[in-house]
């Protein structure tokens, strides 16, 4: 049930009359402070101890995160380099021992067949980190020699 303004209690009979304009009507319990206010006559104010102080502590909590994140994501960038330059050194061995077994002798009658590879490092900012963009084109170049052909007529 809702009493009228300034009436609590059974059947809202009970008038409320409250020391001071700290306290409100409840309509069940009679005069209670207002939000804000605390003790015997509702004059203390406690909106200073709901406020909670900033805590300078949780703002390096989240420098050291982003600290952490870039370096675990400059790390990454770090290995594929080495990778990608690993790969390209191994492709470049394989592609000279390939030319080497198609044509040994290098004059050989055959048919030729190009398969390209070199490798091209592009640097790119984002988010003013440095980040290697690697392009691969492939390049073989392979000599497939024929022999034993016989001719019928």
């Amino acid at each position: 049930m809702v009493c009228p303004e300034g009436y609590y209690g059974d059947h809202c009979m009970i008038p409320c009359e409250c020391k001071n304009d700290n306290f409100f009507c409840h309509p069940a319990e009679g005069c209670v402070c207002k939000h804000g206010f605390a003790g015997k006559n509702c004059e203390e104010s406690n909106i200073l101890g709901r406020v909670q102080p900033i805590d300078q502590e949780s703002g390096y909590g989240i420098i050291i995160a982003v600290i952490m994140v870039s370096i675990i994501f400059i790390a990454i960038v770090v290995l594929l380099v080495f990778y990608y330059r690993r790969r390209v050194a191994n492709l470049k061995t394989e592609i000279a021992h390939v030319q080497y077994i198609a044509d040994p002798t290098g004059f050989s009658p055959g048919i030729w067949f190009t398969y390209i590879f070199s490798a091209y490092v592009s640097y790119i900012f984002v988010f003013g980190f440095q980040i290697a963009i690697i392009l691969i084109i492939q390049y073989i170049h392979i000599k497939v020699v024929v022999k034993g052909t016989m001719n019928s007529y």
